[in-house]
């Protein structure tokens, strides 16, 4: 199997693992009838793939360099709001500024047009019923 493969299987598995792991905390609230998520709670998931899909991107050549962070951040955005939205920007600045590299001010503003892009959606997306959802 080609590294690329591998690495890429690597970042599906961060996203993925991250969305079970919400459905698994959604079905134990609604098994035992707690209260609902706090905020923070929803919020933990998609920091932690978003943090591990920037930190082991894909690698297809020298200088070609493919990261997957914005899937999570996309899906974060739309089921968390506003806020969350501000605060994976916040963490995405942060981490390509700590790694550096060539494009570290095109990842920002493209980082930051897609959260302004996402904080006028996820209002309207999360009260869309299932067909729409998929269309968007």
């Amino acid at each position: 199997m080609d590294l690329v493969t591998k690495e890429l299987l690597i970042n599906f598995l961060f996203i993925l693992l991250a969305l079970c792991l919400l459905q698994i905390l959604y079905i134990a609230v609604y098994a035992y009838r707690s209260k609902e998520l706090k905020s923070w709670q929803i919020a933990l998931f998609p920091f932690v793939s978003l943090v591990l899909c920037m930190i082991f991107p894909v690698y297809s050549d020298k200088d070609d360099i493919w990261s997957l962070c914005y899937v999570p951040f996309i899906l974060g955005g739309l089921y968390g709001g506003y806020k969350l939205v501000l605060t994976q920007i916040g963490i995405v600045l942060f981490i390509r500024y700590l790694m550096g590299g060539m494009g570290f001010y095109t990842g920002s503003v493209t980082t930051i047009t897609i959260g302004i892009g996402i904080c006028a959606l996820s209002k309207y997306y999360l009260k869309m019923n299932l067909k729409r959802k998929l269309l968007l």
